[in-house]
């Protein structure tokens, strides 16, 4: 059977083998007309052996090497988790519709910091009824890579809370959640706390107030915030002058005769 996202070709004299991967379109008809027509790699075949089937299945479900930490470089992650995606031809079911632009498809993996984990349930509900046979074993099998990517801890707590049939979209989220990186959910809590130096990693007042430039890189990724970051930021940032200022006041009027 053909895949949606794929197609089949010859790979011997009378053999023919199915492969899958590419830019799908936002109605999950097909592949996009930019994405390739031809596999790129041979991880992207599904064989109809059971012996070579079965060996496929296992390598790409089966994690990094080098497992991530909560305090790991997400960025060098991402590009290994996508690099895995892309060459077992698992990348199809990563993308989601924008949600600004519902009929643009959006890689998940290094474009999570623009969803919730309710907007992509959401964005991503009417593709999964769509799902054949081969956009369902990659779909799990993503899953599984990435859950066996990750240190045994951080594994286990992300196995606690997503579903155990939730689509990969919704599990890298829940991923990025959990280990409070770039995503607008990390706003929101920032926006929650009180911009105080001893919620800060450092308490020194001459660093402090450079925290908010941090959160650039998270803005980058959730242009659609528009001015309520900054603003929010601009806001974190003018309390904690504020009580800076009025504690030098009354520090300097203890020394008043």
């Amino acid at each position: 059977m053909k895949p949606i996202m794929g197609n089949i070709c010859r790979v011997g004299k009378d053999e023919e083998a199915a492969w899958t991967g590419g830019l799908p379109k936002s109605d999950w008809s097909n592949l996009d007309a930019t994405a390739l027509n031809e596999p790129v790699t041979p991880n992207q075949y599904r064989s109809s052996s059971i012996a070579t089937s079965q060996k496929g299945h296992n390598y790409r479900r089966t994690g990094l090497k080098d497992k991530f930490s909560r305090s790991g470089d997400l960025v060098t992650f991402q590009h290994h988790v996508w690099s895995h995606l892309v060459d077992t031809g698992m990348d199809s079911i990563a993308y989601v519709p924008d949600p600004v632009d519902p009929n643009i498809m959006v890689n998940i993996v290094k474009d999570h910091g623009r969803f919730t984990l309710e907007s992509v349930s959401r964005l991503i509900k009417p593709q999964l009824l769509k799902y054949d046979s081969y956009d369902k074993a990659n779909d799990a099998e993503a899953s599984e890579f990435l859950v066996d990517s990750l240190e045994a801890d951080l594994a286990k707590e992300l196995r606690e809370i997503k579903e155990p049939d939730g689509p990969f979209p919704k599990v890298w989220i829940r991923f990025i959640r959990t280990i409070r990186s770039i995503s607008i959910d990390r706003f929101e809590d920032l926006s929650r706390r009180r911009s105080r130096p001893v919620n800060h990693p450092s308490t020194r007042v001459k660093t402090f107030p450079r925290w908010p430039l941090t959160s650039a890189p998270m803005q980058k990724n959730s242009r659609w915030l528009g001015s309520t970051i900054t603003i929010s930021r601009f806001t974190c940032s003018t309390r904690f002058l504020m009580q800076e200022v009025k504690a030098m006041k009354t520090f300097a009027s203890l020394f008043v005769l």
